[in-house]
């Protein structure tokens, strides 16, 4: 398994992609409370789930964070 790091946060490539929606569902989190967790309104969570707009790199990293791993940089198209 291939990894790299960027600002000291070690990123796996992760074959078994996950999307956020698909995490979320998973997991049974609401929009409202992933937002929470993350930082941001439930309408910027929003906005991401339906392909309106990407996360910044910083919401990206977070996101890494939060779903341990399951939902990778390239799965939020960075």
């Amino acid at each position: 398994m291939e990894s790299k790091t960027i600002n000291s946060v070690q990123f796996e490539e992760n074959e078994g992609v996950m999307k956020l929606q698909e995490y979320l569902k998973k997991y049974k989190i609401k929009q409202r409370v992933f937002a929470k967790m993350v930082g941001v309104s439930e309408q910027t969570v929003s906005h991401w789930l339906s392909g309106y707009c990407n996360p910044s790199y910083e919401n990206a990293i977070k996101i890494y964070s939060k779903t341990k791993r399951e939902v990778t940089l390239e799965d939020m198209g960075l």
